[in-house]
């Protein structure tokens, strides 16, 4: 459950991005609201940290760096998967750790594992690390340390084929409050968590009633995807012949039990 302190944080984000005509939501969008917070502000004047000077050049980044909607365009604004990862990972530390609620503290720290990041970036030139914050929170013990880095995969989309796409999209969109990621193609559409609490749905339209296997599979977004492919195929997977149209991000896999699944070839960005 996330703090009523960080709702705060994320919908302030949200609606700055908004009111930019940002394209995307990213980590400096987030950072900027849970500087303001009682806490953080307390962690990074202990530290010396210039706070106002911090969030300064975190603005001047937002309004010289993020790409802006044009005024005809009636899209929303999209979070980046880092900003998707940054609240994801809150979520798995505070789990990890037995708590149930999620604060801007929490998400701070996340923040720091996006090591290319411009706000980690910013932290660092004000000499704040990660260390830093957990140890004035006196909770290095509650914190995980990086996930087993062996593989670089995770679930990025649950994949639902179905003959009613109009009707399922509106159906999940309603009941999730989830939102588009893209504009929706004649017969495929991805939607997000604004939250960044929960995996991706996407939804695939199809002809015609099902056949015998499933029509919900996993996509798998991976760093390298020929050695996931690889390590995959190892350990039972076997390649399914789909028939791949030209340049394709995604391989097909069939799992020892018969089920279908996509390794799709994803930059960490």
């Amino acid at each position: 459950m996330l703090s009523n302190e960080l709702e705060h944080c994320l919908n302030d984000a949200f609606q700055q991005a908004r009111k930019a005509r940002h394209e995307r939501l990213t980590i400096e969008h987030l950072l900027l609201p849970i500087l303001d917070t009682p806490k953080v502000c307390e962690i990074l004047q202990s530290r010396g940290c210039d706070l106002v000077k911090l969030k300064q050049e975190l603005k001047e980044h937002l309004d010289q760096s993020t790409p802006r909607l044009d005024e005809a365009e009636e899209r929303d604004v999209q979070p980046t998967l880092g900003f998707q990862r940054v609240l994801q990972r809150a979520v798995y530390h505070v789990t990890s750790s037995g708590k149930k609620e999620v604060g801007a503290v929490n998400v701070l720290i996340a923040i720091f594992f996006e090591k290319q990041s411009h706000a980690v970036s910013l932290l660092a030139r004000h000499k704040i690390t990660r260390l830093d914050v957990v140890n004035r929170l006196g909770v290095v013990n509650d914190i995980p340390e990086e996930p087993d880095s062996r593989s670089s995969m995770r679930i990025g989309s649950i994949v639902i084929h179905t003959p009613e796409f109009d009707r399922t999209v509106a159906f999940w969109q309603a009941a999730l409050s989830y939102v588009p990621r893209e504009s929706a193609k004649a017969d495929w559409v991805v939607l997000y968590d604004p939250t960044g609490r929960s995996p991706n749905l996407a939804f695939q339209a199809r002809h015609g009633a099902p056949p015998s296997r499933s029509w919900v599979h996993l996509d798998l977004y991976a760093l390298d995807q020929e050695i996931e492919v690889q390590r995959l195929l190892k350990l039972g997977a076997r390649r399914y012949p789909w028939r791949y149209p030209p340049e394709c991000d995604f391989v097909v896999l069939e799992d020892p039990g018969g089920n279908l699944f996509c390794v799709v070839a994803k930059p960490d960005d």
